[in-house]
């Protein structure tokens, strides 16, 4: 009896929801009842569709994980962050948001409710968002897009560099509303952003990702990639170059570190050995 009434659930749940596979719908409602057969898994992985049932654990604390990719897609997203308990795995599409958009999503063998796409929490149905929260979708938003993530980190820190405390934002609306060019360049020549590349299209056409950028605090290169609002800060252009500028020769460093292992000293290759 509960199993019959778990699978009528989640048939209600999944008939709310537009699958890109026309079976995705029917496996759905019978995962409750049933759990995912091999013949399931291997039928929804046809086409756009993919699933997995699995016991594997992931990192929940936060919602970046370690990834040299700066920007994401749910596809992506769902593939390294999955639920601790069974589940399937479907590609869906919006049905009410004005603007479609498809998804990748993780919904729970026991009752077909779908987990959320950032924190995984089980969640009511929603066919227009993969996400239980507000909170969650922009936390995705940051990993998706980088104009996502200035945004949010504007309405945090309000555009002042976080290494120097340089009030970014005030001195573009400041520098934006000269009229000259030499009043312009003057402006620039009483800042720290005169010894910063880029000084020509500043003196023509401003624009405020000219003078400040939302920094990685973690480099991309160095797993801070895909990442939500707690892995960015606002660095004004002259810090960020300077913070660029040392993760390469880092970079750099470490390279030659590698090249370096298990190859031999040439300066002791050619010092003349003595007679013991």
């Amino acid at each position: 009896a509960h199993a019959t009434e778990t699978a009528t659930e989640t048939a209600s749940v999944a008939s709310m929801y537009q699958f890109k596979a026309p079976a995705a719908a029917d496996r759905a409602a019978a995962v409750a009842a049933d759990g995912p057969s091999p013949a399931a898994v291997a039928d929804s992985t046809a086409d756009t569709s993919t699933a997995a049932c699995s016991d594997s654990t992931s990192d929940l604390s936060s919602a970046c994980h370690e990834s040299s990719t700066r920007s994401t897609s749910p596809g992506r997203w769902a593939e390294s962050h999955w639920p601790t308990t069974p589940h399937v795995t479907f590609t869906w599409s919006t049905t009410m948001a004005k603007l479609q958009r498809t998804w990748t999503q993780h919904f729970s063998v026991a009752t077909g409710q779908p987990h959320c796409l950032v924190c995984l929490d089980l969640h009511e149905a929603r066919p227009d968002s993969p996400f239980c929260s507000e909170a969650c979708a922009a936390s995705f938003g940051c990993a998706r897009s980088q104009t996502s993530a200035r945004h949010q980190l504007f309405e945090r820190e309000r555009g002042v560099c976080q290494a120097c405390h340089f009030d970014a934002h005030s001195f573009y609306l400041h520098f934006s509303a000269l009229q000259s060019r030499q009043d312009r360049w003057q402006a620039l020549l009483s800042s720290h952003y005169s010894k910063d590349g880029g000084v020509s299209r500043m003196l023509e056409r401003p624009v405020e990702g000219d003078f400040w950028q939302a920094d990685h605090i973690t480099p991309v290169q160095e797993g801070g990639g895909e990442c939500d609002l707690g892995n960015f800060q606002t660095l004004c252009t002259p810090c960020h170059s300077k913070k660029t500028k040392q993760q390469h020769q880092r970079s750099q460093q470490q390279k030659r570190k590698r090249f370096a292992e298990g190859s031999h000293d040439l300066h002791a290759f050619f010092t003349p050995r003595t007679a013991p």
